[in-house]
């Protein structure tokens, strides 16, 4: 009866078992199905941020194309492969789908025509970047899969996607776990990556499996045998990509935690059931028989997904055990999915975070893992590009834990050497008991007790086989051992937050490298706007554009294009427009008169590009060079030029006049001379000194015509004195007023008028001129005005002058005559040039003005129209010297009896120069020469005074005065010369020679100039 009672009772018991058994298994299959999509899923994130990226650096290298010139984009082409490792080549095609450019170089490809490929017509199609199924690279031979955008201009970028990256962020992403193998796949089945790259490089095909056909329509799960076993199958689609991503797990190792948990248990549990039925009473089955019917109701209730359910500890030792690890396996699946599903959560949140804010985010995910696995600091360490240093980025630190994050930036690498060696063989660095632990180097172990830490944890962050820093737990209250789940989830972690610091120095860099070609074409040095075709409005302008035409930017945006081009520029552009094509769509550079704010007009040099969607222009992209100082530049040339031609020509006349006048005044001078001996005879007839007078007169004549040519020779001035400009231009004006009653002459002079160093003659002579040009210019009567200004002149105003800058007098004499044209105010300064009847005029008075005004190193200028008048305007240097007072001339003949040494190469001036001074009653020396002067000078003593000619053939004068001055110092020479006191006499002059006498002379003249000198 016992026995058929225990029979009774086993099979209840083993059903129990076997429904406790399978509702384990089920709960730990639905829990390896979320797992492995959740990792699928998670593959699936970092594929398309992978490609994400890789289309914004694309797309950021098209917009390049767009607005930099060949050899900024070539520079930017070659930075962006080097910076980015989305891509293994990035070329460039030219409008007619040949390859232009490419990075890294190689020439063979050059010019190759694309258009065959098959993404090349599917990326004109679309606008955007379009993604091709899986090809082998003609460059690298490996596979791979080519991004292709078409840009507005006709152009294409095409790159061709790093898959060995690609790869390196899925394994980065799968962390530590080598029991799951992912793999991605297009819709041909085309393997895209594998951990088995060698059949990616071999395109082994997976298109025949029933998990990649079901992932890539839709979330699916299977389980299914390979040729390593069977295994558990998790499938999720790209859909972005029609991709899909396959993570498999063999199911020996996913019941591998479900076998060893609850096979001793349930063993365990059968056997003592089998001892309690054969052993116990029936009162005592009955008391065994209920908590094993809850055991089984909490199993089925976890099986339902409640993992939070526990199983409640019962009385005897056998129950409460295997309640106790029953719970432990709950809790041991608990903590694996809260740590998955944390470690999901903040890699999406990452993902999805911006450049901007990362930092941040990556702060408060080390808080929830530290907190998650109760650590008192969590943080993460990167080393630098170079490999020298490593910085503590970021870090979190619980309520009362010391943050050391700001004294951790920049340390030398060589500062953690033991941590280092072994992170980067892959090694995870475990130390539960720091003060114990001898392995570190000393400075280590010194630095973690400076933090007061007992255990740490480090996860190392490798990349293709190189360390890149450590993420890690520490603890420093009291001593901690993480190896089990908190190893996993540091790995894990440090996997993603490096990938977000990738995404985040990606982003940077992008955005510094648009930043940088914004601010190339904003402070270009040329206008650039941009124009839409299709709306009609202007959509950019950089600063240099809205500088040419007054306006703001937002001014400028709202213009309409009409306003900036005159109404004749108009028809033409519209005509050229109306010839552009997709093929031809740039205008030939052309200059535009462009009209800018309140109506300024400026010449503009304008490069339009048109950009062309099929066949319609749709955007106009205009480079504009202001050429309003070029043309400014060529005006101002071409006017110094005339001048400098004008001046070069008059030098010539002038030299030539120079030359006549001095010829011509020695003719004169033996004239004069003979006609003033003559006079001085009391036996002559009264018709005989009538006909001297006449001579006399017409000498006069004589020595005013040389003494403009002299003028025009700018052969200078014949006495310079400090003089009050105001008093001599009044004089002159009151001399011209009281001949002139026809014309009324208005004066305006400035107060304090510096003083000028000027031959006070020869400017009473320019005065005279002037106004005898007015009042020839107004036949019926008319105004003068006269002013007189202190100025200070710069470099750019005196520079096409050949004058230094400074303090000048300005004269201004305006007249309200008939005024000039263009063509005779060009020639107003022309020796001989007149407009007046032959009687009225020689052409000289002007001309010698000119050369007047420049020997006194001044400048003149007319200004001019007809109808209008004309104004000279005339600069003189100012000097700082008191005026100095005419002397009186005294009429009668001053004779002496001194000895007077006469020097002239001219026979006819020699003779009736010794007859004048002879007459004056002066004993005479005459000699032809220079060396003669210098012979007599030392062979006679008691000479008086030298009366030396300037100009002689051999010895000149300037020579032979620095003889006699070597013979005495003391002597007294009286220079005389048919040219003017400048120049070489104003040279012998400074060095001691007593006074100057310009021929021709009278003797009146030459008697008071003699007395003078021989009376000091």
């Amino acid at each position: 009866m016992l026995n058929q009672l225990l029979l009774l009772l086993f099979l209840p018991t083993l059903i129990i078992v076997v429904i406790t058994f399978v509702s384990i298994v089920l709960v730990w299959q639905g829990t390896l199905a979320r797992q492995q999509v959740k990792l699928s899923r998670s593959i699936a994130n970092t594929v398309v941020t992978y490609t994400d990226s890789a289309k914004r650096v694309l797309d950021a290298l098209g917009q390049s194309i767009e607005t930099a010139d060949r050899p900024h984009l070539k520079q930017f082409l070659t930075d962006t492969q080097s910076a980015y490792s989305y891509f293994d080549t990035l070329y460039i095609l030219d409008l007619d789908g040949r390859l232009d450019l490419m990075t890294p170089l190689d020439h063979q490809y050059i010019g190759l025509d694309l258009t065959r490929q098959p993404y090349y017509a599917k990326a004109r199609q679309q606008k955007s970047t379009f993604v091709s199924a899986p090809f082998i690279s003609m460059r690298s031979g490996k596979p791979t899969v080519y991004l292709a955008k078409s840009v507005e201009s006709g152009r294409m970028v095409v790159g061709e996607l790093n898959l060995s990256t690609l790869q390196a962020n899925i394994n980065a992403a799968i962390g530590g776990d080598r029991e799951n193998l992912v793999f991605v796949a297009d819709r041909a089945g085309s393997l895209l990556a594998h951990s088995n790259s060698q059949l990616v490089v071999e395109q082994h095909s997976v298109g025949h499996m029933e998990i990649v056909r079901q992932g890539l329509e839709t979330e699916s799960t299977k389980v299914y045998r390979t040729s390593t076993g069977w295994v558990f199958g998790a499938g999720v689609p790209i859909e972005s990509l029609d991709w899909v991503v396959i993570s498999q797990q063999s199911l020996k190792s996913a019941l591998g935690p479900l076998v060893r948990v609850v096979a001793p248990a349930l063993s365990l549990s059968f056997l003592l059931w089998l001892w309690v039925l054969w052993t116990l009473r029936l009162q005592q089955i009955k008391r065994v028989v209920a908590p094993v019917g809850r055991l089984a109701e909490t199993a089925q209730r976890i099986a339902a997904g409640n993992l939070d359910e526990q199983a409640r500890l019962e009385e005897g030792k056998e129950i409460g055990e295997l309640a106790a690890s029953f719970n432990h396996m709950t809790q041991q699946l608990r903590n694996h999915i809260n740590a998955e599903n944390m470690i999901a959560d903040i890699s999406r949140r990452l993902m999805g975070t911006d450049s901007d804010s990362l930092d941040d985010e990556i702060n408060r995910s080390l808080s929830e893992i530290g907190r998650f696995v109760s650590a008192d600091r969590s943080y993460l360490f990167l080393i630098s590009k170079d490999g020298r240093t490593v910085s503590n980025t970021h870090e979190w630190c619980a309520d009362g834990i010391v943050h050391f994050v700001d004294s951790l930036q920049n340390l030398p690498t060589e500062n953690y050497p033991w941590l280092i060696k072994n992170a980067a063989q892959g090694n995870d660095i475990v130390i539960p008991n720091v003060a114990a632990f001898e392995q570190a180097s000393t400075g280590e172990k010194a630095e973690w007790m400076r933090q007061g830490i007992q255990s740490l944890i480090c996860a190392p962050i490798l990349t293709r086989g190189s360390l890149k820093g450590w993420v890690g737990f520490d603890a420093v209250k009291q001593q901690r051992d993480w190896s089990g789940e908190g190893a996993k989830v540091l790995h894990l972690a440090g996997e993603i937050f490096y990938i977000a610091m990738q995404r985040k120095w990606s982003q940077t860099a992008l955005k510094a490298s648009e930043a940088r070609y914004r601010q190339i074409v904003q402070h270009a040095p040329a206008g650039i706007c941009e124009f839409d075709l299709q709306h009609k409005r202007f959509i950019g302008v950089n600063d240099v554009m809205c500088a040419y035409t007054g306006y703001s930017q937002t001014e400028f945006l709202a213009l309409n294009p009409q306003t900036l081009l005159p109404e004749h520029h108009l028809p033409r552009w519209v005509q050229q427009h109306k010839d552009l094509t997709p093929d031809n769509p740039t205008l030939p550079p052309e200059e535009h008169r462009i009209m800018g704010k309140n109506g300024r007009l400026f010449w503009a040099l304008i490069n339009c590009r048109f950009v062309f969607e099929d066949d319609t222009p749709v955007r106009l992209t205009a480079v504009v060079h202001d050429l309003t100082a070029l043309r400014q530049a060529e005006a101002e040339k071409k006017q110094l030029e005339a001048k400098l031609a004008q001046i070069q020509k008059l030098e010539s006349l002038g030299t030539l006049a120079g030359g006549i006048a001095h010829d011509f005044n020695n003719l004169l001078m033996g004239i004069q001379g003979n006609a003033s001996l003559m006079l001085l005879d009391e036996n002559r007839n009264s018709n005989d000194s009538e006909r001297l007078n006449g001579i006399e007169t017409f000498v006069q004549r004589g020595v005013e015509l040389t003494r403009q040519l002299l003028g025009l020779a700018r052969g200078g001035k014949y006495e310079v004195k400090p003089t009050d400009p105001n008093h001599l231009v009044n004089e002159s004006a009151t001399m011209f007023g009281r001949t002139k009653k026809e014309i009324r002459v208005h004066q305006k002079y400035q107060a304090g008028i510096w003083r000028i160093e000027c031959d006070r003659g020869q400017i009473h002579q320019v005065m005279l001129n002037i106004f005898v040009n007015a009042w020839q210019a107004m036949p019926t009567g008319g105004e003068i005005y006269i002013s007189t200004a202190n100025t200070t002149l710069h470099e750019a105003t005196v520079k096409p002058h050949g004058v230094p800058p400074g303090r000048y007098v300005k004269i201004t004499i305006a007249d309200s005559g008939n005024g000039m044209a263009p063509g005779t105010m060009k020639k107003i300064f022309d020796p001989f040039f007149t407009t007046k009847e032959r009687q009225r005029g020689t052409g000289l008075g002007l001309a010698s003005a000119y050369g007047i005004i420049k020997n006194h190193g001044g400048i003149i200028d007319v200004d001019s129209q007809l109808g209008e008048g004309s104004t000279f305007t005339i600069y003189l240097p100012a000097v700082d010297k008191d005026v100095a007072e005419d002397p009186v001339v005294k009429s009668r003949l001053r004779g002496g009896s001194e000895t007077i040494l006469l020097v002239d190469d001219e026979p006819m001036i020699l003779d009736v120069g010794q007859n004048m001074l002879e007459t004056l009653g002066y004993r005479v020396l005459a000699v032809q020469s220079g060396d003669e002067a210098v012979d007599t000078y030392r062979q006679k003593t008691g000479i008086d005074l030298v009366v030396l000619d300037m100009i002689m053939p051999d010895m000149g004068g300037a020579e032979t005065f620095a003889q006699l001055k070597r013979i005495d110092p003391d002597v007294r020479v009286l220079l005389s010369s048919g040219y003017s006191i400048d120049g070489q006499a104003n040279e012998i002059l400074n060095q001691g020679c007593i006074g100057f006498i310009q021929k021709p002379f009278s003797i009146q003249e030459m008697s008071s100039k003699i007395r003078d000198i021989l009376n000091q």
